[in-house]
């Protein structure tokens, strides 16, 4: 999309409609750097929460493995 293919929304500065698409988009590059800040932010706390997650998963099998050790042994120990 040129710059040149935009048409300014009336009343809206840092909006303009592309004259091919019909698609409105934000002209103000300030904002529109922000944006991707976020996105690039909610992405990378999406991906950060899933890899605490599998931590956990690993953490609970672990404690399970664990677990069933010491009923083992217990057994073990109680002759059963």
């Amino acid at each position: 999309m040129k710059f040149m293919d935009l048409i300014t929304v009336e009343g809206h500065k840092n909006l303009a409609r592309d004259r091919n698409t019909g698609v409105i988009v934000n002209i103000n590059e300030h904002e529109v750097f922000q944006a991707r800040q976020r996105k690039a932010l909610r992405i990378k706390k999406s991906q950060d929460e899933k890899e605490l997650i599998n931590r956990l998963d690993k953490v609970e099998e672990g404690i399970e493995k664990i677990n069933d050790l010491i009923l083992k042994l217990l057994e073990k120990e109680n002759g059963i």
